[in-house]
């Protein structure tokens, strides 16, 4: 009670920890925003216990907690996620999404320039394929490879990155068996969910939804035509391509990606040539305080180092710490304001 704190807000810290907009999109939990508040309703996976609540919020600050029990002194919101540790070497920064939760543009930019038949083929797109290897035995360059979005999905989760004829054959043979198993929109959201798509310090940006969080610092369902273009276009070579680093080549391929949504149809010529002329606007580059690399580097080898390794990656557990996100930024701030302190008195010297 009194915090300074807004419905808009907390929306975004329960977002943070995997709650959706609607009942039973997320078994994390849901909200609702109000006009003077929110509703939340954690779901079956919440730490916390499932009674729901309602937050009334006047002026900024928090003025009444409703629970079912009736008045609330205090409501504890859900852990938000600091990383998800996909295997030993990697730390991911990954979002979890629906199909339909992905925003059409970003779905028309991504078919236009990784798989235009990707509603039409059976996994594999031959005639594609054999213009990509054609292009590669007369050594010109080419926008596009060969691998269908089911082809990249079934390498990224079996095989392995070499380049081999056997490893082609068998990602051809994966991507078949995943056409049948599941529909266009699993499998495409399993791509959206998986694809890596930058770096940020340590983390590797895994999925769209993450990404549009890194680069916009947004949700995925507000990002732009220019915005959708760039992360469509990042596929290809996200470190190569990173904004950050590479401003010029990131934007010459999202311009790319656009250009070819034309071609597709998927957007209009005016709507492009507009989507061209915007600069690239990015957020700050800085790996998010709340991101703790070393404190998660000290909680992954604790673990493993009680726990057998391969269990802790199949069994998908869930490990909570004593870390504070909000607590942690201050004293990133307070550090990074302290060295800027140093450098300038270091630079009079």
């Amino acid at each position: 009670m009194g915090e300074k704190i807004d419905a808009r807000e907390i929306a975004v810290r329960l977002r943070r920890a995997a709650y959706a907009e609607k009942d039973g999109q997320s078994f994390m939990g849901s909200y609702r925003l109000l006009n003077n508040g929110i509703e939340i309703k954690p779901g079956p996976d919440s730490y916390h216990s499932p009674e729901p609540a309602t937050i009334r919020v006047r002026s900024g600050k928090v003025e009444s907690i409703a629970g079912q029990s009736g008045e609330l002194s205090a409501y504890e919101l859900e852990p938000q996620m600091i990383t998800a540790l996909f295997d030993a070497e990697q730390r991911s920064k990954r979002q979890l999404v629906k199909y339909d939760e992905i925003p059409k543009v970003l779905v028309d930019a991504v078919l236009a320039i990784e798989d235009r038949r990707f509603f039409q083929h059976g996994g594999v797109n031959f005639m594609r394929l054999a213009e990509a290897a054609w292009i590669d035995l007369t050594h010109q360059r080419h926008e596009q490879g060969g691998s269908t979005i089911t082809m990249q999905l079934s390498r990224a989760f079996f095989l392995t990155p070499e380049k081999t004829v056997k490893r082609k054959i068998a990602e051809m043979l994966i991507a078949m068996e995943l056409e049948q198993k599941f529909t266009k929109q699993q499998i495409f959201e399993f791509y959206a969910n998986r694809v890596d798509v930058g770096q940020r310090g340590s983390f590797t940006i895994s999925g769209f939804a993450a990404a549009s969080q890194a680069y916009f610092n947004k949700d995925l369902k507000d990002i732009t035509l220019p915005e959708a273009a760039l992360i469509a276009g990042l596929v290809q070579a996200p470190s190569y391509l990173s904004p950050y680093r590479h401003p010029e080549r990131a934007l010459e391929r999202r311009n790319v990606v656009l250009d070819s949504m034309v071609e597709t149809h998927a957007a209009s010529k005016a709507d492009v040539e507009k989507a061209k002329a915007t600069p690239l606007k990015l957020a700050p580059p800085n790996v998010e305080a709340s991101d703790a690399p070393y404190f998660v580097d000290l909680v992954r080898d604790t673990v493993i180092g009680k726990l057998n390794e391969r269990e802790l990656n199949d069994q998908s557990y869930r490990i909570y710490t004593t870390l504070d996100p909000e607590l942690q930024k201050i004293a990133a701030q307070a550090v990074e304001t302290g060295m800027k302190l140093v450098d300038d008195q270091v630079t009079k010297l």
